[in-house]
C-alpha cells in the first residue's frame, strides 16, 4: 500500500475483537520492523517486551489505567517499550563492536565510533538528562510499530495510560536497568469499534498552517 494511503486510513483502535488473532508470521514481521527501527547515533538504548498470551498480559494488567483496560483486554498482543536507565559508556562500546562485526565499520574505527557515541550521550546528560533522551528514542520505534502493523492489516493503540514504574517492576525490567516509556496494543478492530473513520473522520490542522515550505 502507498504510504500516504496508509497514513490516511490508519486510526487508533478503541474496541478490539478478542476472538481474532494475529498470525504468527505476521506478528514476527511486525516485531522485526520494531527491531530495525532507527535511533539517534544508532544507540539502540531500548528493550521491547512482547506479551503474547493472556497469562503474560495478566502480569502487566495491574499497571494499566482503568480507562484503558477494555482495549488492553481485547487486544491480541501487547508490546511494552522500555529504555535504558542512565546508559553508561560500556553500552556504546557494545553497540560499536556489533557495528564492526556486522561490517558497518572497520575495526580501527570501533573505538572512535564508541567515543563519538559516548560524547553524544554525555552531551544529552548535561542538557535533557539521560533518561529523557533515551526515552525519546522509543517514540521513534513506536512510529515504526504503528505503521508496520497497519501495513499488514493489523490495528493498534498506543498507550501511555499506565503506571510506568509499576509496569517496570511487574515485568522485572527495573532489575535489568530499564524503565518503561509506554506500551502498545495490537489486534483486529471490533465491528462495533467507535473510532472508525466512517464514524469519526481523521482531523488535522490545515496543511499550510503546519507545513512551512521555504522555496
Amino acid at each position: 500500500m502507498d504510504f500516504l494511503t496508509l497514513m490516511q486510513t490508519r486510526y487508533t483502535t478503541k474496541y478490539y475483537d478478542k476472538s481474532k488473532h494475529i498470525p504468527e508470521e505476521i506478528w514476527k514481521k511486525i516485531l522485526e520492523c520494531i527491531h530495525l527501527s532507527p535511533s539517534s547515533v544508532n544507540m539502540q538504548g531500548w528493550h521491547f517486551i512482547s506479551l503474547e498470551s493472556d497469562a503474560q498480559k495478566a502480569v502487566l494488567r495491574p499497571a494499566i489505567a482503568d480507562f484503558n483496560l477494555q482495549r488492553f483486554d481485547g487486544a491480541d498482543k501487547v508490546v511494552v517499550f522500555c529504555y535504558r536507565d542512565n546508559a553508561e559508556h560500556a553500552w556504546a562500546e557494545k553497540v560499536s563492536k556489533k557495528m564492526t562485526a556486522d561490517g558497518r565499520q572497520d575495526h580501527d574505527m570501533e573505538q572512535k565510533m564508541a567515543d563519538g557515541m559516548n560524547g553524544f550521550l554525555d552531551m544529552h546528560k548535561n542538557t535533557d538528562g539521560p533518561d529523557n533522551w533515551q526515552s525519546k528514542q522509543t517514540y521513534i520505534a513506536l512510529g515504526t510499530a504503528l505503521y508496520a502493523a497497519a501495513s499488514y492489516g493489523v490495528d493498534s493503540t498506543a498507550c501511555e495510560g499506565l503506571d510506568m514504574e509499576k509496569a517496570a517492576q511487574l515485568l522485572g525490567v527495573d532489575k535489568k536497568g530499564f524503565k518503561v516509556s509506554f506500551c502498545c496494543f495490537f489486534g483486529y478492530r471490533s465491528k462495533e469499534d467507535s473510532n472508525t473513520l466512517d464514524k469519526r473522520p481523521k482531523s488535522r490542522l490545515p496543511f499550510d498552517e503546519v507545513i512551512e515550505r521555504r522555496l
